[in-house]
């Protein structure tokens, strides 16, 4: 077994000779004494790390699974970031750079979130993609004392860059589906803007049960002749009663939407899209008789 590891890296090495300078000073205080000595070789930063005393088996595998460590902690926050970019730019070299910009945040965020709901969740996967690498690591290590990790990176970790490819799929996904639901924002606000309004103003409340109720400014229920063209037919239980909602309002097209959400009835969609196509004619109620627990219920 090595008595000594050399690593070599040509990205910014400070995280991980730092990371494995204090790794090192915890064993020496526990009577393993290692030398690490850091070299530049062009662009490569080489890091041979060292026992100094007689080689003890129990020793050299400590050492062993400390450089493993630190070199798994190394690629998973230094070298992911350059993966997700080099993808980002090699298969999707057609985005523009804010599109490019924006697929590596999303990705960033995927990784970050892709265990909701609990962050307990999001470590447990963290310390899986870890695990994967660290084990890679120390296969390889079991068989070479010399690791350049740019080489191991690129074809040893296969797998891990795999997972990092379908990671950015799904995030440059996000992004189209963005594009796409603006430009059908547009496409209705266009629409809103060439109609005559129907009616001054129309409130709108929403029901815990996804369905609405649309009244005018005198609190009286707007019938189906101010909706004619807005017929749906649907069966009960395959109603999207947001798209309903969307089609009845743009069908009057009111100069004013007065939107009332009773607590604790949440409806976040529906909002951000009646936000997106009414822009300044929509108000939000803070509160008022047609928010009450009696107007919620009824139907």
């Amino acid at each position: 077994m090595a008595t000594s590891i050399t690593i070599g890296t040509s990205i910014e090495s400070e995280f991980i000779s730092s990371r494995l300078g204090k790794d090192f000073n915890i064993l020496q205080n526990e009577g393993i004494n290692i030398m690490m000595e850091r070299n530049c070789l062009g662009d490569y930063t080489v890091l041979d790390c060292s026992l100094k005393e007689l080689p003890i088996p129990e020793h050299e595998m400590i050492l062993k699974h400390y450089v493993a460590n630190a070199i798994s902690d190394f690629i998973l926050t230094q070298w992911e970031h350059l993966i997700l970019k080099k993808i980002t730019k090699l298969q999707y070299y057609y985005l523009t750079k804010d599109e490019k910009e924006n697929v590596l945040n999303k990705a960033r965020n995927i990784l970050e979130t892709v265990a909701k709901p609990g962050k307990d969740d999001y470590l447990l996967y963290r310390l899986n993609r870890k695990s994967k690498i660290l084990h890679t690591v120390l296969d390889y290590l079991s068989q070479d004392d010399t690791i350049n990790i740019d080489g191991f990176v690129n074809f040893r970790l296969q797998d891990y860059i795999e997972d990092l490819h379908h990671v950015i799929e799904q995030a440059v996904d996000e992004l189209m589906m963005e594009k796409e639901y603006q430009e059908f924002i547009m496409l209705l606000k266009y629409f809103v803007d060439i109609q005559e309004p129907r009616l001054e103003k129309v409130h709108v409340l929403l029901l815990p049960t996804g369905s609405f109720k649309l009244f005018d400014d005198n609190n009286k229920s707007i019938n189906s002749q101010c909706l004619e063209g807005c017929i749906v037919e649907m069966i009960d239980n395959e109603i999207n009663y947001e798209d309903l909602l969307i089609s009845a309002l743009i069908t009057i097209a009111p100069k004013e939407i007065v939107l009332h959400i009773p607590e604790p009835f949440k409806a976040g969609s529906s909002v951000k899209t009646i936000q997106g196509v009414f822009g300044e004619r929509l108000v939000i109620c803070n509160g008022c008789s047609r928010c009450t627990q009696k107007n919620r219920n009824s139907h």
